[in-house]
């Protein structure tokens, strides 16, 4: 007998009852709604663990999982997949899916869609997961880069705003405008230090190092938006390659003082060369006197290394090129072609220029300007002047006599070191060559080796000597003069302790020289003594064709006067030509007569290159 009791069917079987339960049919779940998920953060991943998801949803309490239909934004993982499905599961091992906003998203947007499912099926509609993404500031982006065209060699690019933003692909997801900012450099750029910012519509210069060519690193930059910087990116240049012109360095520098009758001299005894390309063989160098030139004047070429012998031009003994120098008798122009040669390397050049020399007869004193022109095979030169300055060696023509009262301090007076130069006189100055056993002062101040006074100095009473404490009755220094380009050697300036007597004496030097025209004349200096009435000239033998200026009071304790010697038209002058004499000048003080000598030698017609004559005015 099989009764059945509500759900439970109850079989009798003989002796045995058994049980069977009944299990109500399972229904698909329902899922309506699920709550949004709000601030969130751009470009930062959210994790939704299985019982955070079921608590956002209105899910029937039957769902045993999720199924997610559709990724609808970002990506997804953490799911496990059931017959290719996408589920967000529970149980001993529950899920947690990790849902990524697209990049630089934000705002409201939906992640994914899912529907809630168990062991009868899944909810029918399925249910947008929303996320509220926060916005955060994007950092601006650079690249790829592409290299920017330069200009040539040497010269500088100017980059404005737009190339870079084209050359380095400038972006900003937000949407900022974007500035460029160079945090460092090779070569030089304008506008300050760095960083240097270039904002829209702004523009900027860029100088490679010099002689730089090729694809050079010129600098580096990174974007700005106003924030944040972006990572710094290596910016490179093209610049096209120029041939540089070959160099020669000059020294030392500065114009080239020629002491007038001291026939050849080196004009750069100093020089080196260069070129970048190191173009050397096949140049040529033209040297002449590009201004003031004169009849007397020559270059030449030669020197212990270098040697002219014919055309050929030899470096010590090898050929180097040629020459059209006559080497015999100079010129003033001149070129050397350098051979294709080995032998002609940069210090076999140097060695070339180095052995250039000028010489001049110094009648023309105008300064002269000597040229030289290095070229390359393809005509790319570089161009140097020098100026030569013509110039008599200055000359101390004072008595080179101090006399002092012992045991005091005296200043020097103008006739003990008063000069004579062809120069201005803003130049000259004295220099000390050797100390006294006495002090030398300037405004007080001890003199030592190697200072220096001006005839200023002397002048105004500031150089005196001290010979307090001397047991000697004479002290002795020595001193030199310089233009400004020429040096006396070290002359003696005598010191007598005692009193001044007030001699009277002739204290410029006789003349050595006379010109070669009718009329010859010259300065005589004289210090006068103390008292004076009147000092004139009492004789000069041979007498003939010499005619006497009156003394004039110098104000500094000298007087001079101007002798002319007129040479008759019927007496020519020949070679060698000249007479002795003995020139007398006397002072008078009361009923006192006093006179001093001097003898002398006119050489008359000087031969050409004869050093001028010291004290005779030309």
């Amino acid at each position: 007998m099989i009764a059945r009791l509500g759900s439970t069917v109850v079989g009798l079987i003989g002796l045995v009852v058994l049980l069977v339960p009944t299990v109500a049919a399972a229904t698909l779940p329902t899922l309506t709604t699920i709550q949004m998920l709000t601030n969130r953060t751009e470009d930062t991943p959210v994790s939704i663990s299985y019982n955070a998801l079921k608590a956002m949803c209105d899910e029937s309490s039957d769902t045993t999982f999720f199924e997610i239909t559709e990724i609808v934004s970002g990506s997804l993982s953490g799911y496990v997949t059931v017959n290719g499905k996408m589920r967000a599961v529970g149980g001993s091992t529950p899920t947690t899916l990790v849902w990524t906003p697209p990049s630089n998203a934000h705002g409201l947007m939906t992640a994914f869609r899912l529907v809630a499912g168990n062991t009868a099926g899944v909810s029918v509609t399925p249910v947008d997961v929303i996320m509220s993404v926060n916005s955060v500031n994007d950092v601006p982006t650079l690249g790829p880069i592409t290299i920017i065209a330069g200009q040539p060699e040497d010269l500088p690019t100017t980059l404005t705003y737009d190339q870079l933003a084209a050359a380095t692909q400038a972006s900003d997801a937000d949407g900022d405008t974007i500035s460029f900012q160079v945090t460092a450099v090779w070569g030089t750029i304008t506008g300050g230090g760095l960083p240097r910012t270039i904002a829209p519509g702004g523009s900027f210069s860029w100088e490679p190092l010099d002689n730089a060519n090729g694809t050079i690193l010129a600098y580096q930059l990174r974007a700005f938006d106003g924030v944040a910087t972006s990572a710094v990116h290596d910016i490179r240049i093209t610049v096209p390659a120029v041939n540089d012109p070959p160099v020669i360095d000059l020294f030392p520098a500065g114009d080239l003082a020629y002491p007038i009758g001291s026939g050849s001299l080196y004009i750069s005894p100093g020089v080196t060369v260069s070129d970048v390309e190191g173009t050397y063989q096949g140049s040529k160098l033209e040297v002449w006197i590009s201004a003031g030139a004169a009849i007397g004047d020559a270059l030449n070429l030669g020197s212990s290394q270098v040697t002219v012998d014919g055309a050929n031009l030899k470096v010590s003994g090898n050929i180097v090129g040629t020459t059209t120098l006559d080497a015999s008798v100079g010129g003033q122009t001149f070129s050397v072609f350098f051979s294709n040669s080995a032998n002609v390397t940069p210090l076999r050049i140097a060695e070339v220029i180095r052995a250039v020399s000028f010489r001049s007869d110094g009648v023309d004193r105008r300064t002269r300007t000597v040229s030289w022109k290095w070229s390359e095979p393809d005509e790319t030169y570089s161009l140097y002047t020098r100026r030569v300055v013509l110039n008599l060696t200055p000359v101390i023509e004072g008595d080179r006599l101090i006399v002092i009262a012992r045991d005091g301090s005296s200043p020097i007076g103008s006739d003990s070191l008063w000069y004579s130069d062809d120069s201005s006189p803003v130049g000259i100055q004295y220099s000390v060559s050797a100390e006294p056993a006495g002090a030398l002062r300037l405004s007080g101040v001890r003199l030592a080796f190697g200072d220096t006074f001006t005839p200023g100095d002397i002048q105004a009473g500031r150089l005196t000597y001290d010979g307090s404490g001397l047991a000697s009755a004479s002290d002795t220094f020595s001193v030199r003069l310089s233009d400004g380009e020429l040096m006396t050697l070290p002359t003696p300036v005598n010191v007598q302790v005692g009193t001044d007597d007030g001699a009277f004496r002739i204290i410029s030097d006789p003349p050595l020289y006379g010109a070669s025209t009718l009329t010859s004349s010259w300065t005589v200096r004289v210090r006068r003594p103390v008292g004076s009435t009147g000092t004139r000239f009492a004789g000069f033998a041979p007498t003939g064709g010499f005619s006497f200026g009156s003394f004039t009071n110098n104000g500094d304790a000298t007087e001079t006067a101007v002798l002319t010697y007129l040479r008759p038209t019927s007496a020519p002058i020949l070679a060698a030509q000249g007479f002795s004499g003995r020139l007398i000048v006397t002072a008078t003080t009361g009923t006192t007569v006093v006179s001093d000598v001097q003898e002398f030698f006119l050489f008359l017609g000087a031969p050409s290159g004869a050093p001028v004559a010291l004290g005779v005015a030309q």
